[in-house]
């Protein structure tokens, strides 16, 4: 794998995993029982994208900015349907702390892509095996 291959970032771990936890959550909750939810990374310029695909009901185009309002529920949300309208909001929060932000648009085919987007990496990527971790010995099991 060359440097070219690698998806690399400087973010925040934890909170970048909140922020996807987050998406991932609300595809969940909005998508049909037993319909896929999708994951896929890559890069846009000096960008790094994780993006989150459903079959969901999809976003009005009136309400697309408004998702990522605190408490905000879509009109029309089955009352089966858990959450306080945070979880949207949070993640773009965490995003735009970072210097990232968190992108919507309308899946082909219908249902929904958020999309986490986060400073990527410039310069050179060390190479795996130059590492010194596989040298380092795990501790015992207490």
């Amino acid at each position: 794998m060359s440097g070219d291959d690698l998806l690399t970032g400087r973010f925040d771990l934890t909170n970048a995993l909140r922020a996807l936890v987050n998406l991932l959550e609300n595809a969940a909750k909005y998508s049909p029982p037993g319909s896929p939810i999708t994951i896929k990374a890559g890069r846009r310029g000096d960008r790094l994208l994780i993006s989150v695909l459903d079959r969901g009901p999809g976003v009005p185009v009136e309400e697309r900015e408004r998702i990522f309002e605190p408490f905000y529920r879509p009109a029309g949300t089955p009352p089966d349907v858990r959450g306080t309208g945070l979880g949207l909001s949070i993640a773009r929060g965490l995003a735009v702390a970072q210097g990232g932000a968190v992108e919507f648009e309308p899946r082909a085919g219908g249902g929904s892509v958020f999309t986490l987007v986060l400073p990527g990496a410039g310069g050179e990527v060390p190479d795996a095996d130059d590492s010194d971790l596989s040298h380092r010995a795990l501790p015992d099991r207490v």
